[in-house]
């Protein structure tokens, strides 16, 4: 029943966009740079009015099964949390940090905004903003995809509200491993308490009981990574990021965040092999990620022979060059 009414949302949406769609398209560009504006100045009241609050809201009760106390608590507390979860995952706000707009495209009211920021160690982190306008022309912001986090923005809080009041059954709903014991269950519970509290101790004291197999369940292998960085453990970071890379090496949404991890350990052979992957499967082409790689490839000989043909067949090789055809196209790109 309720997907039934998210369908109808969506196509209400869709048809009252496309009416007005084509002669507003050539604002998008300026509309978007107010936005990225308010994020480099980590001002949430400047972009407030182009959160989409009820497209958002719905990708977020379907992108995680989630108990109606935690839509509550949403619905409650909606601009609080959307302010607190767009903001986290940001560098600080500083005359030297800013997002560069790398790509977009708009196209009859619907469109992506690409939005690159420098980070430390080398490491690069996008923002790609799913866009719309509204029948009055305003651009919305419908959705963020963070490859820092290789998630939607939706997802992201979708994880934080699943977590906000674990019980047994959430456990059994939430938990791949077929049948389940009870201590399966509570540890799967406890491990669930222990990420919403940011509890890396109590993490790890239910974590190093758990079997391998509830182990490579994707959320505690993800949790696992973050709470080793949480408490600088090095030896607890390698051995998570190995099970967490196992699990999500197939999903390109990750491999950005991945090959981050590895060349925090200095394992360039992986973070150059992971970087290829985002990159290929990457929508956004532009010159940061290539030249990424030609700097990874000559830190190590393997990776060294490996970037010719990588390179060349990226087409990428110098800055500017790969970037993708525009609908709505600025020089100032």
């Amino acid at each position: 029943m309720f997907a039934g009414k998210l369908t109808i949302v969506a196509a209400l949406t869709i048809l009252s966009t496309s009416i007005f769609a084509a002669e507003d398209d050539h604002k998008a560009f300026g509309q978007f740079q107010e936005i990225l504006q308010g994020l480099d100045k980590r001002s949430f009241e400047q972009i407030k009015n182009n959160i989409d609050q009820t497209d958002l809201m719905n990708r977020v009760y379907s992108a995680q099964p989630i108990t109606n106390e935690a839509q509550d608590i949403f619905a409650n507390n909606f601009w609080q949390i959307i302010e607190t979860s767009l903001f986290r995952g940001l560098p600080p706000a500083g005359p030297q940090i800013t997002g560069n707009l790398v790509d977009i495209i708009f196209q009859d009211g619907i469109g992506r905004a690409a939005v690159r920021y420098a980070l430390p160690r080398y490491a690069y982190k996008y923002l790609v903003t799913d866009l719309r306008h509204d029948s009055r022309g305003r651009l919305k912001i419908v959705d963020i995809f963070d490859s820092s986090t290789g998630q939607m923005l939706s997802a992201d809080i979708g994880e934080e509200l699943m977590i906000a009041m674990p019980t047994k059954e959430d456990a059994r709903r939430l938990i791949a491993t077929n049948n389940p014991t009870d201590l399966e269950l509570f540890q799967f519970t406890e491990i669930l308490k222990a990420s919403r509290d940011k509890q890396a101790p109590r993490f790890f004291e239910i974590y190093d009981d758990l079997s391998i197999q509830l182990r490579g369940e994707p959320f505690v292998a993800k949790q696992a990574v973050h709470m080793a960085i949480l408490v600088e453990d090095t030896d607890r970071f390698v051995q998570a990021l190995e099970v967490f890379a196992g699990i999500y090496s197939a999903d390109a949404n990750f491999a950005l965040s991945i090959s981050n991890f590895y060349l925090v350990v200095e394992n360039y052979e992986q973070s150059y092999a992971y970087l290829v992957k985002f990159h290929e499967n990457f929508t956004v082409k532009e010159g940061a990620v290539p030249a990424k790689l030609s700097a990874l490839a000559l830190t190590n000989p393997h990776v060294r022979s490996l970037k010719k043909s990588n390179l060349h067949s990226f087409g990428c090789s110098i800055p500017g060059r790969c970037r993708q055809k525009m609908v709505v196209k600025h020089d100032s790109l």
